[in-house]
């Protein structure tokens, strides 16, 4: 009797809503424009699932990235998949108060310095600071060069870099 209801009330939409966890933890002002969030669940865990793809491929760099936030998890983390000028570069665990810069071994940018062209390695800079319920997060694909004993990172190479996937304060009081 008890499951028979149960399935009256989910057919009819009398079940409580599921939580997007995008808009209620604030992900969705946070990410890049070139960045879309989706809700979904693992059990009864609310789960953000970020897809990104950054340029196509006729410009000079193009990458598809996703991010899989999962906030009420004993502590919080992001799995990070990234695969960019048609190579896939695998995943990338961040873990709440990690914060790292992560190097990614073939992935390369071509800056240009006094009509010479370099490669800039690629990285991965990714951050989580604070608790469970309250955290900032940051998830950057960033590219330096070494050129005459000094690094240069990110803007400093290009106006374009790093690109931003995720950069800010997450809330997740009252949802998990």
């Amino acid at each position: 009797m008890k499951l028979s209801f149960l399935a009256a009330c989910l057919a009819l939409g009398f079940a409580s809503a599921t939580i997007d966890i995008c808009e209620e933890t604030g992900l969705e002002n946070i990410t890049a424009n070139y960045c879309t969030c989706s809700s979904t669940t693992v059990g009864t865990n609310p789960v953000a699932v970020l897809e990104c793809g950054i340029g196509n491929s006729s410009d000079i760099f193009y990458a598809k990235a996703n991010a899989t936030l999962f906030p009420c998890t004993k502590t919080a983390k992001f799995i990070v998949g990234l695969s960019a000028m048609g190579t896939d570069y695998g995943t990338f665990e961040v873990d709440m108060g990690q914060s790292d810069h992560i190097m990614i071994p073939g992935l390369s940018y071509n800056v240009t310095i006094a009509s010479e062209t370099y490669a800039a390695q690629g990285y991965l800079d990714v951050s989580m600071k604070g608790n469970t319920e309250d955290f900032v997060a940051q998830i950057d694909i960033d590219f330096c060069l070494t050129f005459l004993g000094a690094e240069f990172c990110g803007e400093e190479l290009s106006s374009q870099l790093p690109y931003n996937l995720v950069t800010g304060e997450l809330t997740t009081t009252g949802i998990c």
